[in-house]
């Protein structure tokens, strides 16, 4: 018999203030499940962005950035041999609004926030699928008492995780500056950072 729909999805139904760079997770509701099809839209039921694409994983990214202030649709539908599962629900979340930064300096030490949460217009990809990424967490050794942000050490494959800061609205005229404080936990467990800049959000 067909599988069961698919439940907890990420983001929650109905949430806000959602990154435009946000994957699409969930688990399985039950049943035998050989895939999924996605579907993702400003459309309800959705497509005109995703129309059932295929696949085994339970995390989808989209490939483009998504529109800020927009309100999304998406719906899952696990499948077998047996056929599609049955009232597979429709989920919404809307993205924030356009958090450019137009005035500078422009400073972020990321004690204002609750860990593990991360400041509105900042956003995180999670490439390698993993079960972390980047999270802002209460340190005793933070350059700025209490927080700083964080990502947790992978033994078994490289992290390609990325902190994505907001839009910044820059001048032609002037020359801009890029600095931040960075430390690995222990020397037994480093990390190389990289930092890249470009016209998209979505590494």
């Amino acid at each position: 018999e067909p599988p069961l729909p698919a439940q907890n999805p990420l983001p929650t139904n109905a949430a806000t203030n959602i990154s435009p760079v946000t994957s699409l997770s969930w688990i399985s509701g039950g049943g035998t499940v050989d895939g999924y099809k996605v579907y993702l839209g400003t459309n309800n039921p959705p497509n005109n962005i995703v129309n059932g694409v295929s696949q085994t994983q339970s995390t989808y990214q989209p490939v483009n950035t998504l529109a800020f202030n927009t309100q999304y649709f998406w719906q899952i539908v696990p499948f077998n041999a047996d056929g599609d599962a049955l009232d597979c629900p429709v989920w919404s979340f809307t993205t924030w609004a356009d958090p450019t930064i137009t005035t500078f300096p422009y400073n972020q030490n990321f004690d204002e926030v609750t860990p593990p949460a991360i400041p509105l217009g900042w956003a995180t990809v999670n490439q390698n699928n993993d079960a972390y990424t980047w999270e802002s967490y209460a340190d005793t050794n933070a350059d700025t008492a209490p927080n700083a942000m964080r990502i947790r050490y992978n033994d078994s494959q490289p992290m390609n995780d990325w902190l994505v800061v907001p839009p910044l609205q820059l001048t032609a005229e002037y020359i801009y500056k890029i600095s931040f404080f960075y430390k690995a936990n222990s020397a037994t467990y480093p990390e190389k950072l990289a930092l890249y800049k470009g016209t998209s959000s979505n590494p």
